[in-house]
């Protein structure tokens, strides 16, 4: 003997409004996650620019008194002996 068919499954159309805030949430997160990265990369950039010049480390970069860190005028001065 046969089965009868089944009823199909009546599956529950998405709310727009909740998919329009999904997205909405997701694309901030990505624009703030890109904005802090970006505030990071000027922030070393900056750092780099003016404290590395002079011999000054950054913040978590591992200090040695290396002849790197000492100044033009310093290295000068030791190697000619004035």
């Amino acid at each position: 003997m046969g089965s009868k068919p089944k009823k199909p499954q009546v599956v529950a159309a998405p709310d727009p409004q909740v998919e329009a805030q999904k997205a909405a949430d997701l694309a901030q997160q990505k624009a703030n996650t890109e904005t802090a990265a970006r505030k990071v990369r000027k922030q070393q950039s900056t750092l780099l620019s003016t404290g590395g010049a002079r011999g000054i480390p950054r913040p978590g970069a591992t200090s040695s008194s290396s002849p790197a860190t000492a100044s033009v005028l310093e290295t000068g001065k030791s190697t000619l002996g004035s």
